[in-house]
């Protein structure tokens, strides 16, 4: 079984942080990362604010990179956002701690908070999504191949190339995505 990359302490500290929110800024939190929740999930915990969230960590693979991103990005939006309006707290200090709480988890999780963004090597090391390589199938880098060992065999190097090159190309642009 995979790791989490998120650990849930972590995330329930998030979780009781954002119970000082309305909702409809905790759906914006989670919805400007790109995320939904699972309406049809219902949390055995106490308050709407709490089930909310917790509907929202019911669609994510916390142990997906991709996944994990966006609640990182979600993470990220409510740091700036703790940090941006100290006035919605009634207590400085208090929301001074809970910045410090967040930070810690975080980083006993191997994230390190820079310029208000969390980064992880975990992610970074996972950040190929063997998933997304589907359009890069034994059959077409087969294919690839052929053609390129065919021009080699025509005589025609600049085509073989071109074909070795459109392979690399392709497989390229799939990291990036």
């Amino acid at each position: 079984m995979a790791k989490e990359l998120i650990a849930k302490g972590t995330r329930n500290e998030f979780r009781e942080a954002l119970t000082g929110f309305v909702l409809r800024d905790i759906d914006m939190i989670f919805e400007s990362a790109g995320l939904s929740p699972r309406r049809d999930f219902d949390p055995q915990v106490g308050g709407q604010r709490r089930s909310l969230v917790e509907q929202y960590y019911a669609n994510v693979d916390f142990t997906g990179p991709s996944d994990v991103q966006k609640v990182v990005a979600a993470y990220e939006e409510l740091m700036l956002r703790l940090n941006a309006e100290p006035s919605r707290w009634a207590d400085d200090s208090h929301r001074k701690e809970v910045i410090q709480k967040l930070l810690s988890r975080m980083e006993r999780d191997g994230f390190r908070y820079e310029r208000g963004h969390f980064i992880s090597e975990a992610l970074r090391a996972h950040a190929l999504d063997t998933p997304s390589l589907v359009a890069l199938s034994r059959e077409s880098i087969s294919e690839h191949v052929e053609k390129a060992r065919a021009k080699i065999t025509a005589g025609d190097a600049a085509g073989a190339i071109t074909n070795a090159y459109s392979l690399v190309e392709a497989f390229l642009k799939e990291i990036l995505r």
